[in-house]
């Protein structure tokens, strides 16, 4: 027998998100919805809220114009509590890295592999890579530095190019 969402009344897909309430479900386009989850995970501290309340709860709460967000931190463990105030910190400073990178790009003094300097903020951003999130380097916060320069340090592209080429130039 098919589970029904409590809350929109639809069908809950097998492999469908859902949520058990004292007295229902809630499927997963109700729970991205009301916020409780994604498509993939549930938020922090939704089951557990979800264990102690009813439906006909949940439903008064949206009522008021709250929201699952509202009082979600009651159910958090301290663990969840430092993971939300971590992603806190980072989604601010990607608004930060989001709002200062065309600004940064357009007023560069100079730009060295993906960091760029900006001699009118006194600031260099390290650009956001795939294993770093972007930085905000102060010119007073650097100790000392050493120039590392050589002729060539620009990057080669056409590397697979290349050895193609020299492949086929000795199969010739």
């Amino acid at each position: 027998m098919a589970t029904i969402c409590s809350f929109c009344g639809n069908k809950i897909g097998f492999w469908s998100q859902q949520i058990s309430f004292k007295d229902g479900k809630m499927g997963e386009k109700c729970l991205i919805k009301y916020g409780m989850g994604t498509k993939w995970n549930f938020k922090p501290g939704a089951r557990e809220y979800a264990k102690e309340h009813t439906v006909q709860e949940f439903k008064d709460l949206i009522a008021s114009g709250k929201t699952f967000k509202d009082v979600q931190s009651k159910y958090l463990t301290d663990d969840e509590k430092k993971q939300a105030a971590n992603d806190a910190k980072h989604d601010e400073l990607m608004k930060k890295y989001d709002k200062m990178l065309p600004i940064f790009q357009k007023e560069a003094t100079a730009q060295f592999s993906h960091y760029i300097f900006d001699d009118k903020r006194q600031q260099i951003l390290q650009k956001k890579t795939f294993l770093s999130d972007p930085r905000f380097i102060n010119y007073s916060d650097i100790i000392s530095y050493k120039v590392n320069q050589s002729g060539h340090d620009e990057k080669k592209h056409h590397g697979i190019t290349r050895a193609v080429v020299a492949v086929q130039l000795l199969v010739v």
